[in-house]
């Protein structure tokens, strides 16, 4: 409203927004201390707005500092969720379902992003091309700390367009493609395994990440039905 007025008086500002002096005074005292208003020494005093080019670079380093705080409460948010799902890690095995595409890419995110060793996958082609336009970076990440990728698909339709869309990752000599064979395809399980002690795998195999709920779990009799079934496959694929 003071930016309609020009400059006036707290008495004048409140009577112009009905709203009561003390509230108004206030709130001039606010925007005094964040700089974006000025007072002008009269009697009795009156204010009028920063430059317009002054107020909005306040307005937006006070946003970027805002974003910032967020962002280091977030982080110390998920060290304490990280801590507490390394304890609950310790504990009996468990099975959790994970719904909505969101929730699934930052599940997916966060495994690629702690695996330290290895990670084992069984994909449908139009699957994995999906899941790397969300996570490719979480892939090379993973590669470029030394963890050795083997991943599984299905005959791709056109092998040309398929393999340009990993050229990035076939670059990595830790990153090992395989086509299953017609023994072992097409696909049943979209599954990966990581480091061994955890997996993820979808209700639906044909169905994209919106469609089917994932599976985490770090039950050792499925992760020792996973492996196996992996091994096998992999021995009998054709690698890239």
């Amino acid at each position: 409203m003071i930016l309609n007025l020009g400059q006036a008086n707290a008495n004048a500002i409140s009577k112009h927004t009905k709203v009561p002096r003390q509230a108004v005074y206030r709130t001039l005292q606010e925007l005094l201390h964040k700089g974006l208003v000025e007072k002008v020494l009269t009697t009795p005093y009156e204010f009028r707005p920063t430059p317009i080019d002054m107020g909005l670079s306040i307005l937006i380093k006070e946003r970027i500092e805002d974003c910032r705080l967020l962002e280091k409460k977030a982080e110390e948010i998920f060290q304490r969720s990280k801590s507490s799902r390394e304890i609950s890690s310790k504990k009996e095995p468990r099975l959790l379902v994970i719904e909505g595409i969101e929730a699934i890419n930052q599940l997916f995110k966060r495994k690629h992003n702690e695996a330290q060793n290895s990670a084992d996958i069984i994909t449908t082609v139009p699957r994995l091309i999906q899941i790397l336009n969300y996570n490719l970076d979480n892939y090379k990440g993973g590669l470029e700390r030394g963890v050795k990728y083997r991943v599984l698909v299905d005959q791709p339709e056109n092998e040309d367009v398929f393999f340009r869309k990993l050229q990035i990752l076939l670059t990595y000599p830790n990153f090992k493609l395989g086509i299953m064979s017609s023994d072992c395809g097409p696909v049943k399980v979209n599954m990966a395994v990581f480091d061994g002690k955890v997996s993820n795998f979808n209700f639906f195999p044909s169905k994209m990440l919106h469609e089917s709920p994932v599976i985490s779990t770090n039950h050792p009799s499925i992760l020792a039905m996973f492996e196996s079934h992996f091994e096998a496959c992999w021995k009998k694929a054709k690698k890239k």
